[in-house]
């Protein structure tokens, strides 16, 4: 396979994971998971919900600090990550997941400080 459709193939993946729900969503903005689409996608938001929450217990064992609104993000980074880990023998792919992959981390680690030094300031 060429390198350019390699990475198209895995962009596009991670990006159903991460988006697609929305895709499958009814009326009243609930996940219809009676098709095969909707199915695939509950499973990984319930994933991600699990990722997300263990990820928040251990930040608030360690550091003493509650971020509830950060259980998805967290989650679905943690999806992320593990498809990262799965795709890893595909070079081009590594280069675009990781960079995704490591400014989601960069990102929620400047949150989780922000949140330590407002906690502490009270």
């Amino acid at each position: 396979m060429k390198t350019s459709f390699k990475i198209s193939l895995v962009v596009l993946v991670g990006l159903l994971i991460v988006g697609a729900p929305a895709l499958t969503q009814n009326a009243n903005g609930e996940v219809d998971s009676n098709d095969w689409l909707g199915k695939i996608l509950t499973f990984f938001q319930t994933i991600a919900e699990y990722i997300g929450k263990g990820l928040v217990s251990l930040i608030d064992q360690v550091a003493n600090v509650k971020l509830n609104q950060l259980e998805e993000p967290l989650g679905y980074l943690g999806v992320l990550t593990i498809f990262l880990g799965v795709l890893s023998m595909i070079s081009a792919a590594k280069k675009v997941l990781w960079f995704i992959v490591m400014l989601g981390w960069g990102l929620i680690i400047v949150r989780i400080a922000m949140e330590v030094i407002n906690y502490s300031k009270t």
